[in-house]
C-alpha cells in the first residue's frame, strides 16, 4: 500500500507538472514582486544611510541671521548628546571663468576629509588642495555644470556690493585641483540661490582662510548614537530632534549675547565716530578760520596796495598837471624867447643898418671933401654912434637876457623831461602795482572760491559723517535680535527628494501585491480543483484501501506547499536581489549614489512566505475537502456530465436564432462551466485592472506637469522682492514689467498658513493678489471635472482641490485660517479650483485686510515673458538679481523640470508594475487555458472524430477563451477605475495631487496587452491542442 501511495504521488505529480509550475510561477511572481517592492524602500534607504554615515554627513545644521561666534560654537559643542561639530563658512556668489559666469556655492572649512571633519566627500579625480588658492569642485549631477582640473575661477565684479567684497573674502581667485562627490548633493534637483541666474551651477570647497569673515555662517554637527540609527527612522528623528530642542533652548540666551555684543560694539564705534567727527569738525573749523584769516590779511594788504596806488595816481595826476603847467610855461618862455630873439635879431639888423647908415654917413661926409665933419654932422654921427652903442648895449643886454632865458628854458625843459621820466617810471610802477593788485584780487577770488569749496567739502564730509552716524544709529535701532535656525537632513533638497520618492515606492508596495496574491489564490484554487477532479478515481481507490482523509489531503497540501515554498523562496530571493536594483538603477538618473545594497531581509521572508503558504493552502483545502467528503464508490465512478440547461441568451430568440452552431456551442460552454467562467474572468480582470491602473497612474503622473505648468499657471517667471515699492520705484523692475518681452504680470502677497475644518488641519500657502483681474490672467482658476471658471471676487475665498478633498471642505463651508503672524479668521469658501502642486488659498485684498486687520505686502511678482529660452532665462536672472531689491528669481520651467524628473522616477516604477502585471496575465491565461484543454480532452477528441480539423478544434477552444478574455477585460476596466483611484490617493504626497481621471489610451493599451498575452498563450498551447488523439474519445473517463 505504501508503494502504491508513493506511485500515486509520483504519477500524479508527473501528470500535473505544468500545473505545479503554474502555482510555483504565480507564487514566485507574487512573492518576488511583494518582497522586492517591500525591500526596495529599505534597501534604498540603507544604501544612503550607510553612505551618509561613512562620509559623516551632518545630523544638524545651525544657522544664525547674524552669524555664529566662537563662543556660540563652544556653547553648542558643550551640549550633552553632541558628538562632533564643524563650523563652516558658506556663501553663494557669481564666479567667472574664461568662458562663462556661474552661480557658485562656496564652503570654507578644513579639507582634511577624515574623522576630524564632517560632510566628507569622495575624491573622484585630481588631488586635495594644498593652499588657499586651490579648491575642489563637486562632480556634475544634473544641474551643476561640468568643469575640468586646472580651471581658474575669479569672483565676478558683477556681484552686488563688489566694492566691499574684501569684507567677506580674503581671496578672489581659485583653481580647481580636484573633483569630488558629496553626500550633501545627491539629487539632480536644482538648488535655488539669490545670485546669478537663480540656480546653483557650481559647488566649491575651499580652505577657511579663503574667507575674511569674523563669524561663521553655519555649524554642522553629529548627534551621539545617530550613526547607529536608520536616518529615515522615527528613532533617528527623535534622537536628532532632542538635540535640536536643546540647541533651541540655548539659542535665546546666545542670541541675546550676540545681539548685545553687536549693539555694544556698534555703539562704541558710533561713539568713536562721533569723537572723530567732533575732531574733524574742530580741525575743519580751524583750517577754515586760518584760511579766512589769511584771506582777510590778503584782502587788507590788497586794500592798502590799492590805497597806495590811488595815492600814486593822485601824485602822478598832480605831476602830470605840474608838467603840463611847466610845459605851458616853457612853451610861453620859448615863445617869449623866440619873440625876444626875433626882436634882438631885428635890433641887430637895425643896428647893422644904423652902422651901415653911420658908415654911409661917414663915407658920405668923406666923399664931399670934408676933412672934418661939421658939428651937426658930428653931433648927428655922435648921436647915431651913441644910439648904436646904446643899441649895442641894449642888444648885448638883450642877448644876455635871451641867453639866460635860453638857459632857463633848457633847465626847465630838462626838469620837465626828468619829471616826465619820473612820472613814466611811477606810472610803470603804478601799472605793475595795478597788475599785481589784479593778480592778488584773482588770488583772493580763487582763495575765496577755494575757501567756499573747502567749507562746502568740509560740511559735506561732516554731513556725511553725521549721516553715517545717524544711519548707524538707525541700523542699531533696526537691528533685530538674531535667530538661530536648526535644520536637519530632511531640510536639504536631496534628502527630502530621495525620501519622498522612496515613500512612493513603499506606498505602491502596499497596494499592488495584494492583487497578485488574490490572483495566486485563484490560480491555486483552479489548479488544485482540476488536479483533485482528475484524481477522483485514485482518491476513491486510496480511500477504499483504507487511507484516511488526512493522509490523502496531506499529499495535495504537500503538493501545493511544495510549489508554494519553492516559488516563495525563489521569488523572495530574486525579488530582494533584482527589483531593488532595477528601481534603484532607474533612480540613478536622478540621484548620484553608490550601488544599492540588497541584503536578504528575513523579516519580510518570514512575513511574505507564510502569507503565500496560507493563501495556497486555503485554496487547496477548499478544492480537496468537497471531494474527500464523498464515498469511495462515488469517487471511483466518473463524475456525471453537467446537465444541459438553457442559457439566458437562448431566451433572446432574435439573437439566438441568428447564431451558428459553433457560436451556440461556444455560448453554452462558457456558461456551462461557471467555475471556469468565474476564474477566467476574475483572473483576466485582475491582470487588466493592474494594467489599467499602471497605464493610468503613468498618465495621471505625467498629466500634472503639463496641466499645472501649461494650463493652470499662465506665468513663467516669479520675482521675489525685498521692497514692495520696487515694482513702481525701481527702474530695473519697472523696465522688466514694462518691456515688450513681458506679456502679463501681477503682484501678490504670499505667506504660509494653516487651515482648520472639521477638527482637522493642514498647512498651505496664502496668495493675496493686488489686482484680482490680473490674477485670473496669470492663474487659471477652474474646476477640474467641468472645466468651468471659478469666480474670484470680494465675497469669498478659493481653495485648491486636494486641500478640500483631504479636509472634506465643500463650497459654502466656513473655514478657519491662521496666518503666519498667528492671527486667525473665518472665511467662506466660494470656489474650489484645480491645482496639482502645493495647496493654496486665494484671498481677495479686501477680505485679507478686514479679517486679519493688516495690510498685505506685495513682495512677489508673477510674470509671463515671451522668450522663455534657456539663454534668456539666464540673462534675465543675472540682470534682475544684481538689483538690491530682488531676493530671488524663479522660473516655472526650472520647477517643471524638477517635477518631470520626479515623474520619470515614478514612471520607472510604473513600468515595472506593468511588466509584472503582463507576466501575471500570461501565467493566469496559460494556466486557465491549460486546465480548460485538459478538462475537455475527451470533448476535443470527439469533435475531431466528427471531422473537425486542427484549426477548427483550436478555434473551438480559443473562441471561448477570447470571449472570456473580453469579459475579463471589461470587468478589469471597472476594477481598474477603482484601483487607479485608490492607488493615486495612496501614492501621492501631500504637496502633489496626481491626475484623477483615466484616459482612453490607458484602457486601450491594457486591453491590447491582455489580448496580446492571450494570443501568445494560444500560440503556445496550439501544439498541445493539435496533439490530442481521437482515441481519447473512446476512453471511459479521463
Amino acid at each position: 500500500m505504501k508503494n502504491a501511495y508513493t506511485k500515486f504521488k509520483i504519477r500524479s505529480l508527473r501528470g500535473s507538472l505544468t500545473r505545479f509550475l503554474s502555482i510555483m510561477g504565480i507564487v514566485l511572481l507574487g512573492v518576488g514582486f511583494l518582497s522586492g517592492l517591500l525591500a526596495t524602500t529599505p534597501d534604498m534607504r540603507l544604501t544612503t544611510d550607510t553612505y551618509y554615515d561613512r562620509l559623516r554627513l551632518f545630523d544638524l545644521d545651525v544657522k544664525s541671521t547674524l552669524g555664529l561666534t566662537d563662543e556660540d560654537i563652544e556653547a553648542i559643542s558643550a551640549l550633552p548628546g553632541v558628538a562632533d561639530t564643524m563650523p563652516v563658512y558658506s556663501t553663494d556668489i557669481v564666479m567667472d571663468t574664461d568662458t562663462a559666469s556661474y552661480a557658485t556655492r562656496i564652503y570654507g572649512y578644513s579639507l582634511a576629509n577624515d574623522s576630524s571633519t564632517l560632510n566628507n566627500f569622495e575624491l573622484l579625480e585630481g588631488r586635495m588642495p594644498e593652499n588657499v588658492n586651490e579648491c575642489l569642485i563637486a562632480a556634475p549631477n544634473g544641474y551643476t555644470t561640468t568643469h575640468s582640473l586646472g580651471e581658474h575661477f575669479v569672483i565676478s565684479p558683477d556681484n552686488k556690493d563688489y566694492e566691499n567684497i574684501s569684507d567677506t573674502y580674503a581671496e578672489t581667485e581659485v583653481t580647481a585641483v580636484g573633483i569630488v562627490r558629496s553626500p550633501y548633493y545627491i539629487s539632480v534637483e536644482a538648488e535655488p540661490t539669490t545670485v546669478g541666474n537663480g540656480s546653483i551651477s557650481v559647488i566649491m570647497y575651499v580652505f577657511p582662510e579663503f574667507y575674511s569673515l569674523d563669524v561663521y555662517t553655519d555649524m554642522f554637527l553629529l548627534v551621539e548614537g545617530a550613526a547607529e540609527l536608520d536616518t529615515y527612522s522615527d528613532a533617528y528623528s527623535s534622537a536628532v530632534g532632542e538635540i535640536a530642542d536643546r540647541i533651541r533652548e540655548i539659542a535665546g540666551e546666545r542670541c541675546d549675547i550676540r545681539y548685545n555684543g553687536i549693539v555694544a560694539d556698534a555703539e562704541d564705534e558710533i561713539a568713536q565716530a562721533k569723537d572723530e567727527l567732533a575732531d574733524a569738525e574742530a580741525e575743519a573749523k580751524e583750517k577754515l578760520q586760518s584760511a579766512r584769516d589769511e584771506l582777510d590779511r590778503g584782502r587788507s594788504e590788497l586794500e592798502s596796495a590799492k590805497d597806495t596806488v590811488r595815492e600814486g595816481e593822485i601824485e602822478i595826476s598832480k605831476a602830470d598837471d605840474e608838467i603840463a603847467d611847466g610845459r605851458r610855461a616853457l612853451d610861453e618862455a620859448r615863445k617869449q624867447y623866440s619873440d625876444g630873439k626875433t626882436a634882438r635879431d631885428a635890433a641887430e639888423e637895425e643896428l647893422e643898418k644904423a652902422k651901415e647908415a653911420l658908415a654911409a654917413k661917414i663915407a658920405a661926409a668923406s666923399s664931399v671933401g670934408q676933412a672934418v665933419p661939421s658939428p651937426e654932422q658930428l653931433a648927428e654921427l655922435e648921436k647915431a654912434k651913441n644910439e648904436i652903442q646904446s643899441a649895442e648895449s641894449k642888444l648885448t643886454a638883450r642877448k644876455a637876457e635871451l641867453d639866460k632865458a635860453r638857459e632857463e628854458i633848457d633847465r626847465k625843459s630838462a626838469e620837465l623831461d626828468a619829471a616826465e621820466v619820473t612820472v613814466s617810471e611811477k606810472r610803470a610802477e603804478l601799472d605793475d602795482a595795478l597788475a599785481k593788485i589784479s593778480e592778488n584780487e584773482q588770488k583772493i577770488a580763487d582763495g575765496e572760491a577755494e575757501y567756499e569749496k573747502s567749507r562746502a567739502d568740509a560740511e559735506a564730509e561732516l554731513d556725511e559723517g553725521r549721516q553715517k552716524i545717524a544711519d548707524a544709529e538707525a541700523e542699531i535701532a533696526n537691528i533685530k535680535k538674531p535667530q538661530w535656525y536648526v535644520t536637519d537632513r530632511e531640510d536639504t533638497v536631496s534628502f527630502a527628494s530621495y525620501k519622498s520618492n522612496s515613500e512612493k515606492i513603499h506606498a505602491i508596495a502596499k497596494v499592488f501585491p495584494v492583487f497578485f496574491f488574490v490572483v495566486a489564490a485563484l490560480v491555486a484554487l483552479t489548479t488544485m480543483t482540476r488536479t483533485v477532479e482528475e484524481d477522483r478515481v485514485q482518491i476513491g481507490t486510496l480511500k477504499a484501501l483504507g487511507y484516511t482523509k488526512g493522509k490523502i489531503l496531506s499529499y495535495y497540501l504537500g503538493y501545493s506547499l511544495s510549489a508554494t515554498l519553492i516559488g516563495s523562496f525563489a521569488g523572495a530571493f530574486l525579488g530582494f536581489i533584482t527589483l531593488p536594483s532595477v528601481i534603484a538603477n532607474a533612480y540613478g538618473m536622478m540621484y548620484t549614489l553608490p550601488p544599492v545594497q540588497t541584503p536578504i531581509r528575513w523579516e519580510y521572508v518570514l512575513t511574505v512566505i507564510p502569507i503565500a503558504v496560507l493563501t495556497t493552502t486555503l485554496a487547496t483545502l477548499w478544492a480537496c475537502l468537497h471531494e474527500l467528503s464523498e464515498k469511495p464508490s462515488q469517487l471511483m465512478r466518473p463524475r456525471a456530465p453537467k446537465s444541459g440547461k438553457r442559457i439566458l441568451l437562448e431566451y433572446i430568440t432574435p439573437i439566438w436564432r441568428r447564431l451558428g452552431f459553433i457560436k451556440k456551442v461556444t455560448a453554452r460552454n462558457i456558461f456551462r462551466y461557471k467555475k471556469r467562467l468565474f476564474m477566467t474572468v476574475v483572473g483576466v480582470a485582475g491582470c487588466t485592472a493592474l494594467l489599467v491602473c499602471g497605464f493610468g497612474l503613468r498618465t495621471s503622473i505625467n498629466a500634472i506637469v503639463d496641466k499645472q505648468f501649461g494650463e493652470i499657471y499662465n506665468y513663467n517667471l516669479t520675482v521675489y522682492l525685498s521692497d514692495e515699492n520696487a515694482a513702481s520705484d525701481d527702474s530695473v523692475i519697472h523696465e522688466l514689467v514694462a518691456s515688450d518681452n513681458t506679456e502679463k504680470y501681477f503682484s501678490a502677497h504670499t505667506e504660509s498658513a494653516d487651515v482648520f475644518f472639521g477638527g482637522k488641519s493642514l498647512d498651505m500657502n496664502l496668495l493675496v493678489p493686488e489686482d484680482s483681474s490680473k490674477l485670473k490672467e496669470c492663474i487659471n482658476l477652474r474646476e477640474r471635472k467641468s472645466g468651468r471658471d471659478v469666480p474670484f471676487g470680494d465675497d469669498g475665498i478659493v481653495l485648491t482641490e486636494k486641500l478640500c478633498e483631504k479636509l472634506g471642505i465643500s463650497v459654502g463651508d466656513t473655514v478657519e485660517i491662521r496666518n503666519a503672524d498667528g492671527f486667525t479668521a473665518d472665511f467662506t469658501v466660494s470656489g474650489i479650483c484645480e491645482n496639482y502642486v502645493s495647496a493654496y488659498a486665494f484671498i481677495p485684498v479686501k477680505q485679507y485686510e478686514e479679517k486679519f486687520e493688516s495690510t498685505p505686502e506685495y513682495l512677489q511678482l508673477f510674470l509671463r515673458v515671451k522668450d522663455d529660452s534657456q539663454e534668456m532665462r539666464e540673462q534675465l536672472s543675472s540682470q534682475i538679481l544684481k538689483n538690491e531689491n530682488v531676493r530671488m528669481v524663479s522660473f516655472t520651467q526650472t520647477i517643471r523640470e524638477s517635477f518631470e524628473n520626479l515623474v520619470k522616477s515614478i514612471n520607472y516604477i510604473v513600468f515595472v508594475l506593468i511588466a509584472a502585471a503582463g507576466a501575471l496575465a500570461v501565467i493566469v491565461v496559460y494556466n486557465l487555458t491549460n486546465i480548460n484543454i485538459c478538462e475537455r480532452k475527451k470533448e476535443l477528441a470527439t469533435i475531431k472524430v466528427l471531422g473537425f480539423h486542427d484549426g477548427e478544434s483550436a478555434s473551438y477552444i480559443y473562441r471561448e477563451t477570447s470571449v472570456l478574455c473580453i469579459l475579463g477585460i471589461l470587468a478589469g476596466f471597472v476594477f481598474g477605475v477603482f484601483l487607479h483611484s485608490f492607488v493615486v490617493r495612496t501614492a501621492e504626497v501631500d504637496a502633489v495631487m496626481f491626475g484623477r481621471s483615466l484616459t482612453w489610451p490607458s484602457f486601450v493599451l491594457a486591453a491590447l496587452m491582455t489580448a496580446v498575452f492571450t494570443a501568445l498563450v494560444d500560440l503556445v498551447m496550439l501544439p498541445k491542442l493539435n496533439s490530442i488523439s481521437m482515441v481519447e474519445s473512446m476512453k471511459a473517463n479521463d
